[in-house]
């Protein structure tokens, strides 16, 4: 077994994705195009024999200093791995890492092989949609069915919207984002739909845009990516009404919602209310990191 550690442009994209597909971990995060949006192309990685497992090693430098950090718009990463997971590869996966700073989320499906004691672990709220409608409404809150119906009283329309009013929209909404990282939502974007998986969805209002939701379709899962509302949007539960859509579309089928996760109570409470529950993936840090926070004051 011989783990490599490759720069972003010695990487072959085609085995890279092929094992990225067909990895029993797979997630639409670790793919090079989406990989390459969201870092401008700045990710090293760890491939092991002939790309029989990968690892992405995405990294910013601060003050000179490269150090390997969870990119904006990507949640999940760590080794994803084809067939049967090697012996005590994960260990090997995690020594190999560079000796250098690094803070990294792996994907939730790592979290049987790392011992609890040696990571922290995030939340990530995900919905199988198996049931019927009727069996997914009954297991809300009641809360979340209220504003469902509040929404259907509304008569709210539901259209797909561009890219760019999307974007204008979340700005106009109150989002706030740092200028690279506006670029790194559009590119993104721009590289989804290129591959067809991008879905956006917005909510009308009296034909005012109140709402919208970036939907991408990663196999079995709809990743809810990003989203927002502005105050008429709020009043009118758009929120709810744009996800009680996709539910009426896919229920009954072998697809799941990610909600993804959020420190966020309020936002949190939002995907619970669904009957969302709780997948939860490690974040490992090295010393030197927990070093520099601890040194911050963090």
């Amino acid at each position: 077994m011989q783990i490599r550690k490759l720069a972003r442009h010695k990487i072959n994209d085609n085995k890279w994705n092929q094992c990225i597909n067909q990895a029993e971990n797979s997630r639409i995060y670790a793919l090079s195009w989406y990989l390459d949006a969201v870092t401008d192309k700045q990710w090293d990685a760890l491939v092991l024999d002939n790309y029989h497992a990968v690892m992405p090693l995405p990294y910013a430098r601060k003050l000179g200093v490269k150090f390997y950090t969870q990119p904006i718009f990507c949640q999940q990463l760590g080794p994803f791995w084809q067939g049967n997971l090697l012996k005590n590869m994960m260990e090997e996966f995690i020594h190999a890492i560079p000796k250098r700073p690094y803070m990294l989320s792996l994907n939730a499906e790592t979290g049987r092989y790392i011992h609890k004691s040696h990571s922290t672990f995030k939340t990530n709220y995900i919905l199988p949609l198996g049931k019927s409608y009727q069996e997914m409404i009954k297991c809300m809150s009641n809360n979340h069915k209220r504003n469902i119906k509040k929404a259907e009283k509304k008569e709210l329309i539901y259209n797909e919207i561009s890219i760019s009013n999307y974007i204008d929209f979340k700005k106009s909404s109150g989002t706030q984002l740092n200028k690279e990282s506006w670029k790194r939502l559009e590119n993104l974007l721009s590289e989804a739909k290129t591959h067809h998986i991008l879905d956006l969805r917005a909510a009308f209002l009296n034909e005012k845009l109140v709402s919208a939701v970036c939907w991408l379709n990663d196999g079995n899962r709809l990743v809810y990516l990003q989203a927002a509302s502005n105050e008429m949007g709020k009043k009118s539960a758009a929120a709810f009404g744009l996800v009680d859509e996709v539910l009426k579309e896919h229920t009954e089928s072998d697809m799941l919602i990610d909600f993804e996760g959020s420190e966020n109570s309020g936002v949190a409470r939002f995907y619970q209310g669904f009957n969302a529950k709780n997948e939860a993936f490690p974040l490992i840090k090295s010393k030197s990191m927990q070093m520099i926070q601890k040194w911050r004051g963090k």
